[in-house]
């Protein structure tokens, strides 16, 4: 079993200046302790995960402290961009890391991230998979047909060019059609396990590898995003790891009941009745679906992912704003994995599979 990390930090604005601590902590340990990659998402005008609305920032500090991690956006929402810059800030980041990006993209669903780029929500999902043909034909060097500001079609090629001759895609799915057609186009995937059950991820994912094989594509390669705090009962309680997981989660549904809303959709949900679904999120995870465990527990954790069909799990970790906290619920991870004879030269996971880039 692959790890790395991933952020989505639901943190108020109020909280003061020292936000990022967390992140940058955990970038640290993330280098010394041999994961993989870290994945930062891209948000926009919501606390849940609002730390965060350009991935390629970040990460360019992350690629100045490391060497050999990997800087995934997990994901770049594509509809809200031109393709075009797009290719040229991440073409910067992958000649300034030494190549070492890769890019999750997504369609994106939440209606007000759309002021950015309002004609395009309804067709999101057919826009997100036309330009990401013209972010791999830029990425390439290819030269791509525009109109200019006085109307005029010029071919233009990006700069800089990339160190990668071939820039690793993800996408970033959660519905049961994507995960079939994204293993159909040969991507490797992010996912999570949000408001979905085991069994039915189970059945996403061989669904994924029956894409993957009916389209000639290897074995593909699936991440699961997890909770991840591993310590005792006692060290999770004096720092609060399940109240803070209930706090998160609280936010996740504030942010989908705002998301709702802009769709005019009124939910009629009270603050308590948010406070009880989310306490009862946080027990979950605690009981099962997440790296919330003592550090007895964590192998029988990997195992029933494994068993799911994951290759990776993207250990979620800014739930916590302590960051000594966080980095010391992620120790017994590496500690585990070391034990038990896992290599730590560091993947691409988009080589794992044949031909997962075209």
């Amino acid at each position: 079993m692959r790890f790395s990390i991933l952020f989505f930090a639901a943190t108020p604005d109020s909280e003061g200046a020292d936000r990022y601590r967390v992140f940058t902590r955990a970038v640290d340990w993330a280098e010394a302790r041999g994961a993989d990659a870290v994945w930062v998402p891209e948000r926009h005008f919501t606390e849940f995960g609002g730390l965060f609305p350009n991935p390629v920032v970040p990460l360019a500090y992350a690629a100045a402290r490391t060497q050999r991690l990997r800087l995934r956006a997990g994901s770049v929402i594509l509809p809200l961009h031109h393709p075009v810059r797009v290719v040229e800030d991440w073409s910067m980041l992958d000649n300034l890391s030494g190549g070492r990006v890769e890019i999750s993209f997504g369609s994106g669903w939440n209606a007000n991230d759309f002021v950015l780029n309002p004609g395009h929500f309804e067709d999101r999902r057919e826009y997100l998979s036309e330009q990401m043909e013209v972010v791999r034909r830029a990425w390439r060097g290819g030269p791509l047909t525009l109109s200019n500001g006085v109307g005029a079609e010029v071919e233009l090629v990006t700069l800089p060019r990339p160190r990668q001759p071939e820039l690793p895609m993800w996408l970033t799915v959660q519905s049961d059609p994507s995960f079939a057609w994204a293993g159909g186009q040969g991507y490797p995937i992010l996912t999570n396990l949000n408001f979905t059950k085991p069994d039915q991820l189970r059945d996403r994912v061989a669904a994924y590898r029956q894409g993957a094989r009916e389209g000639g594509r290897g074995p593909g390669w699936v991440a699961l995003m997890v909770h991840s705090f591993v310590g005792s009962t006692q060290t999770m309680d004096r720092h609060g790891v399940v109240a803070a997981l209930a706090r998160y989660l609280a936010s996740n549904l504030e942010m989908r009941a705002q998301v709702s809303k802009a769709r005019g959709v009124e939910l009629s949900s009270t603050a308590d009745r948010v406070r009880q679904l989310a306490d009862d999120g946080a027990r979950r995870l605690r009981d099962g679906g997440s790296l919330l465990c003592s550090p007895d527990e964590l192998a029988d954790r990997v195992t029933f992912f494994e068993d799911l069909g994951v290759d990776e799990l993207a250990l979620l970790v800014d739930f916590l704003d302590d960051a000594d906290a966080v980095v010391e619920g992620l120790d017994p991870v590496t500690d585990a994995l070391t034990a038990a004879g896992a290599t730590r030269v560091p993947s691409r996971a988009f080589e794992q599979g044949a031909n997962l880039v075209r």
